[in-house]
């Protein structure tokens, strides 16, 4: 149970953050006139699972950050991180900016389309106008989709996945998963406690709520006395989605993600193709977008 909770955090974690995140480097430059360079790197992966349909809805996600001084000084910073859009065949179109939610008021947008019907993704260079398209493979089509046989005689697959808004985006594995030697020293766990908070409407949906508390006992990570990570979940069943999470850790500070001018109307069909005037070019490995912005 507790691995699993553990698990469950990671990708909980992961529902909050942009499409291929995890696939994208960034980098930029500023010129002497006046303007700001940048690339963005994709690995020209994709993998779905199967679509969310019968749920259309688009919104904003935005993050806030919170943290505490030893004062009682509070620090709290907020950004939009993507502007998000989802069909009723569970087509799903992101927007965010090409250097993350702190980047530069002229920096250009990266679009994402996922097309779990026509088995496509396209990420658009919103400034070159270029589609680059990705075919987006199942769980089962893709190679080396066999389990492997890891330390400890356990089971586990050759590479991980996170489900958002009904396509799966592949990582890679970065862990073995080995039996502890018999010698190795207890290491206290937490006690956790969860919570079924009922159901509220938030942002004009309504949103069940679930808590889960971990109090981690004195000496578990280095703490000289018991300390509570105390994390929320409000779901929607009307838009399959999470709309809010809250994590309070003594560690980072209070962290959250929500959903906010949350519109359950049909998004409009162009928004999940590239339009017209765009080169459509079909990537099968890794490629770049290159922008340009004016410093300001």
């Amino acid at each position: 149970m507790r691995i699993g909770w553990f698990l469950a955090g990671i990708a909980a974690f992961s529902l909050t953050a942009p499409a291929q995140l995890q696939d994208t480097v960034s980098s930029s430059t500023m010129s002497n006139r006046g303007t700001i360079q940048g690339s963005m790197g994709f690995s020209g992966r994709g993998f779905m699972g199967p679509p969310v349909t019968g749920a259309p809805y688009s919104a904003q996600r935005v993050f806030e950050r919170v943290q505490v001084a030893a004062d009682g000084t509070r620090f709290t910073q907020s950004s939009q991180q993507e502007t998000i859009y989802r069909d009723s065949q569970g087509r799903v179109r992101s927007e965010r900016p090409v250097m993350g939610p702190n980047a530069a008021p002229a920096a250009p947008v990266v679009v994402e389309i996922q097309d779990p019907i026509a088995a496509f993704s396209y990420t658009l260079d919103t400034q070159n106008k270029v589609a680059h398209r990705v075919v987006l493979q199942t769980p089962e089509s893709r190679p080396g989709a066999a389990p492997n046989r890891v330390g400890g005689g356990v089971t586990a697959p050759p590479t991980t996945t996170v489900v958002r808004s009904g396509v799966l985006i592949s990582g890679v594995l970065t862990a073995t998963i080995a039996a502890p030697p018999a010698s190795a020293v207890s290491i206290p766990h937490p006690e956790i406690k969860e919570e079924d908070l009922g159901t509220q409407v938030i942002e004009g949906v309504a949103a069940e709520g679930h808590r889960n508390t971990q109090t981690w006992p004195t000496g578990s990570v280095g703490n000289d006395r018991p300390f509570q990570v105390v994390s929320e979940t409000w779901f929607s069943p009307d838009i399959k989605e999470v709309v809010l999470s809250k994590t309070s850790d003594p560690r980072s500070g209070e962290n959250t993600t929500k959903l906010i001018n949350i519109s359950r109307n049909e998004p409009s069909a162009d928004l999940f193709m590239p339009p017209a005037d765009y080169q459509v070019v079909d990537e099968t490995g890794p490629f770049q977008i290159h922008w340009t912005a004016a410093r300001q």
